[in-house]
């Protein structure tokens, strides 16, 4: 490789909010900056090529076998990699449809190939950082990034009503339970002088009609940019004591941080070690008075919200900025490529970029497919119209995205700013 950019090979299952936030959003901006030569491509299309291409490989929550065969060219290359993983999938209960995907067999087995042959492995919590040590040595915990640019509170908030907010990307969300009791309560109690707004789940069995929903945006930034305007002025993040989220990141506190809105957060791991009660935040238990104690602390109390938003706000800021993320991303490719080229020397290993390009048997790929299919299948008789419609919106946004990609890092683009990129779908 010598003294030229390192070439990264991102490797992804699809375009989410994970994706997004930890591996495209920073090497993007890498890429521009002519720091590295850049290629992201989804699972479902990688050409030996641009494996052969690679100094070095991400993946971030890869563990769909149809698409292992890309793993196995990588590892028969000798070409390093990063993995980057945000949840605890060997955790997850599998009486969820995410859980029953995620803890399939094949899909566990896979993980930890993954995880165990990775030169490094990126976490974001201790949880993770000490199941993963077990199985690599070579393991990083380090934090979510939030990007202070996609921010926009210059909006001037409309009407008195002090606003609460709830937001999830998951429509199966089972955390509202924890808070929705309290919620009902305070509407009941502040009828007319609170709002309760919820993105990306309905609520069901409140009493009072002023609450609002938010349809689930899949584009994080265009979700940053609305979310920010809308000035909420207390966010709810309750997160259940269990190990599955515990592992989990406090993205939370880093949105409502930047937002300027005042949090309240569970008094769980996620978010102990970040948050400090009555600094940054509020730590309550989870149960019904404590939320309802607390919601009632900072509707009464404004120059209490006022100092959580502004301390949370400069915290969040000196400490999970996008651009930090970005230099730390820069300095793991650096040290990986360095460590793998001493490695090859010292073991007089020359990797050959010309193997051929070897797949699993029909057998196997025939019995994975069937098996999605029929999961597919369990979905969509619960529930068609809504599993129509997400499969719909997910297939334009992944479309959209590799489209607005191709126009950021077009030539034209590109030489105007004086790099090479590339990215391909």
């Amino acid at each position: 490789m010598g003294s030229e950019a390192p070439h990264v090979l991102a490797i992804l299952p699809g375009i989410i909010p994970s994706t997004s936030i930890l591996i495209i959003k920073p090497l993007l901006q890498l890429s521009l900056s002519g720091s590295i030569k850049l290629q992201i491509v989804l699972e479902s299309a990688v050409k030996q090529k641009q494996i052969a291409w690679a100094d070095l490989a991400m993946f971030c929550r890869n563990t769909e076998p149809r698409y292992s065969h890309n793993f196995e060219l990588i590892r028969q290359m000798g070409i390093p990699y990063i993995y980057d993983l945000d949840d605890n999938f060997f955790e997850l209960s599998d009486s969820t449809e995410l859980g029953a995907y995620h803890r399939q067999p094949d899909r566990i087995a896979l993980l930890r190939e993954y995880i165990r042959d990775a030169a490094l492995v990126r976490v974001y919590s201790q949880p993770m950082l000490e199941f993963v040590r077990r199985i690599n040595k070579n393991v990083i915990n380090t934090f979510g990034p939030i990007d202070f640019r996609r921010i926009d509170t210059a909006a001037i908030k409309t009407g008195n009503s002090i606003k609460l907010v709830f937001s999830t990307s998951s429509f199966q969300n089972d955390l509202l339970s924890i808070v929705l009791p309290a919620i009902d309560k305070i509407l009941q109690e502040y009828e007319g002088k609170v709002e309760a707004h919820f993105w990306g789940v309905k609520p069901r069995g409140l009493s009072r009609d002023n609450w609002y929903f938010h349809r689930f945006i899949m584009d994080y930034d265009r979700f940053l940019r609305r979310f920010s305007r809308a000035h909420y002025d207390i966010g709810l993040a309750p997160m259940r004591n269990d190990l599955f989220h515990n592992s989990k990141t406090n993205n939370k506190f880093r949105e409502y941080g930047a937002c300027g809105i005042a949090g309240i957060y569970s008094d769980v791991e996620v978010y102990s070690t970040s948050v400090q009660h009555g600094s940054t935040g509020l730590l309550v238990p989870n149960h019904t008075d404590g939320w309802h104690e607390a919601i009632v602390q900072l509707i009464e109390n404004q120059d209490l919200r006022q100092k959580l938003t502004m301390q949370a706000q400069e915290y969040v800021r000196q400490n999970y900025s996008q651009e930090r993320f970005e230099n730390l991303t820069l300095d793991l490719i650096r040290q990986t490529v360095r460590r793998e080229i001493i490695r090859n020397k010292e073991l007089e290993y020359h990797p050959s970029k010309n193997q051929p390009h070897q797949r699993r048997g029909n057998l196997a790929g025939v019995v994975r497919k069937f098996r999605n299919w029929r999961n597919r299948m369990r979905i969509l008789d619960k529930n068609p119209i809504s599993f129509f419609f997400w499969m719909a919106a997910r297939s334009l946004f992944v479309r959209w995205c590799i489209l607005n990609y191709r126009l950021a890092t077009s030539p034209v683009f590109t030489r105007i700013r004086g790099t090479k990129a590339r990215i391909t779908p």
